[in-house]
C-alpha cells in the first residue's frame, strides 16, 4: 500500500470513529433528554428570572449571559478563554421544571460556536495533521438551573458537548458550573 492511499485510509477510519462516537453521544443525550422531560410539571413556572450575567468554571473559564425570552425559552451567549485561544458559544435553551422544585429547572438546547486556538492544543488533544487555527461547530447542552428565591444569584450545572466542523472533532467532555447575578428578577 502506498502513503497517499494509507493516508487517505487513515482519514477514513478517523471518520468512521468520529462518527460512531457522536452517534454514541446523540444517542444518550436523547435518552437523557427524555427522561428530563418526563420530570417536567406543567402546572409550575420553569424561570423566576429574566436576565443573568455571571462567570463559567469548567476547562476554559468563561462569562455568561443568559437572557429569558418566554417562560420556557431563553437564549445564552457564553465566551471562554484559556492560555490556548478563546470560543464564543450561542445556544438556544428549553427549561421545564426539574423534580418539582421551585427554582430548579432542567434546561436542553443546541447553538454553534466559533473561536481560534494555537496548533498546540489541538495537537495536544490527537488531531494531528490539521494546522487550522480558527474553529466552528455546532454545540448542545444539556443540564439543570437553579435560582434562588430570595437572592438574585443563579447557579447552572451543564454539560456541553460539541462537534467541530472545522477542523473536524468531536468535544465531549465540557461539563461546567456557572454562576449568574439576575438583573431583572420576575
Amino acid at each position: 500500500m502506498d502513503k497517499e492511499t494509507y493516508t487517505y485510509s487513515k482519514s477514513v477510519c478517523n471518520i468512521m470513529k468520529m462518527l460512531t462516537n457522536m452517534k454514541n453521544v446523540l444517542a444518550k443525550m436523547s435518552l437523557i433528554g427524555t427522561l428530563i422531560f418526563s420530570l417536567n410539571t406543567a402546572s409550575v413556572q420553569a424561570q423566576p428570572y429574566g436576565t443573568a450575567l455571571g462567570l463559567r468554571i469548567a476547562e476554559q473559564y468563561g462569562i455568561t449571559l443568559k437572557h429569558f425570552t418566554s417562560e420556557h425559552s431563553a437564549l445564552e451567549g457564553i465566551a471562554r478563554f484559556s492560555s490556548n485561544g478563546f470560543n464564543v458559544t450561542g445556544l438556544y435553551e428549553y427549561h421545564g421544571n426539574a423534580f418539582n422544585a421551585k427554582g430548579l429547572s432542567y434546561l436542553i438546547g443546541g447553538g454553534a460556536f466559533a473561536g481560534s486556538y494555537n496548533h498546540a492544543y489541538y495537537y495536544d488533544r490527537g488531531y494531528k495533521g490539521n494546522d487550522a487555527t480558527v474553529v466552528f461547530g455546532l454545540a448542545g447542552i444539556l443540564g439543570l438551573d437553579y435560582k434562588f428565591e430570595n437572592a438574585p444569584i443563579n447557579l447552572q450545572l451543564d454539560w456541553i458537548p460539541s462537534i467541530g466542523l472545522v477542523p473536524n472533532y468531536f468535544e465531549g467532555a465540557q461539563v461546567g458550573l456557572s454562576v449568574r447575578y439576575v438583573f431583572n428578577d420576575k
